[in-house]
Order: C-alpha cells, then structure tokens, then sequence
C-alpha cells in the first residue's frame, strides 16, 4: 500500500444515494422558500408595507399587499403568483 493513512469509503447502496438526494433536494427547496419570502418582504418594505419574519407572517402580508390601493397597478399579477409559489413551497 503506498499510502497507509488514507481512509477508504465505501460505496453507496443505490436506497443511500436515493436518500441524499432527496435531502439534498428538500435543502434547496427551503432555500428557495425562504428566499421568496424575504423577497416579498422586501419589496412590500419599499411601499411601507411591514412584516415580522417567519413564514406563518407572509400570507397576511400577501393579503395585505393585495389589499392595498396605492400600490401600482402590476400588484394584483404578483399578489396572484407568489402566493403560489409560496403554497407550492408550504408542504417542504
């Protein structure tokens, strides 16, 4: 053996690679959830709409947001869309 201190792994069993994946998977997709919903926070912050964190505070900031006559017109195809996403993104 030429390098007596290196370690061997052993190989993954498909069930083991199937099972990071998934993890791997669900990580990004929390990821992409709470990057959604601190850009929603966000951008209501810039019309003074505000929101403490936490994902259980996006829904009525949404309903807020959809609620508000002074925003600009393009509010009601986001306020439809990112509560999608964000439905989409509950169940993680």
């Amino acid at each position: 053996m030429s390098r007596p201190t290196m370690r061997f792994v052993p190989v993954k069993t498909a069930e083991q690679q199937a099972a990071l994946m998934l993890i791997g998977l669900r990580d990004r997709l929390i990821r992409n959830r709470t990057q959604l919903a601190n850009a929603i926070r966000g951008y209501a912050a810039e019309f003074g709409l505000t929101a403490a964190r936490g994902m259980c505070k996006i829904e009525p900031l949404l309903e807020r947001i959809a609620a508000d006559k002074m925003l600009p017109d393009w509010r009601g195809s986001c306020s439809r869309s990112m509560p999608r996403n964000m439905r989409s993104c509950k169940h993680i």
